[in-house]
């Protein structure tokens, strides 16, 4: 379950999968009816896999995720659900990034996280401005996500490669 909750970051990146079965992310946009989005069949027991999903139509406003596990026997079991806020207006550039990474169309008083895939932090800064300009050289080459959390509620999540 390291999708849920870890250091803050609410997404499911880096998501090892032990078990036999299928995993099922879920999307609503209510909280209440949920429709698979992505799944993965996981058949070799003990296997040490890593499955990360990004939603590529998310809808506008809160959306809601969970992730399903159907075991081999067909039980089902639920993850708690988080909710996340579509901020589309938010573009980050370049992509990949060598030393700076820019961030536009913030709205107000905002956190912003960077986290490797499996959900640690490893930057943390605060801005107010709308446009954010992000001295990343420290890190290392990699994939990493940008949580972006606007007056205490998550916005957005946006996926960067370092070089």
């Amino acid at each position: 379950k390291k999708w849920m909750k870890k250091n803050g970051f609410s997404w499911w990146p880096g998501m090892v999968m032990k078990k036999p079965g299928s995993y099922n992310v879920q999307r609503s946009a209510d909280g209440v009816n949920f429709t698979t989005v992505a799944s993965v069949n996981k058949t070799m027991p003990g296997s040490n896999n890593e499955y990360s999903y990004e939603d590529p139509s998310p809808a506008k406003g809160t959306n809601y995720y969970r992730l399903v596990y159907t075991n081999t026997a067909g039980k089902n079991v639920y993850s708690n659900v988080i909710a996340i806020e579509e901020v589309a207006a938010v573009h980050i550039y370049p992509n990949p990034v060598t030393n700076y990474i820019n961030i536009a169309g913030i709205n107000g008083k905002t956190k912003l996280y960077i986290t490797d895939i499996s959900g640690n932090i490893k930057m943390v800064a605060n801005t107010a401005n709308k446009n954010f300009n992000w001295n990343v050289a420290a890190l290392t080459k990699g994939y990493y996500i940008l949580k972006i959390e606007t007056e205490g509620k998550e916005a957005g999540i946006k996926k960067f490669y370092k070089e």
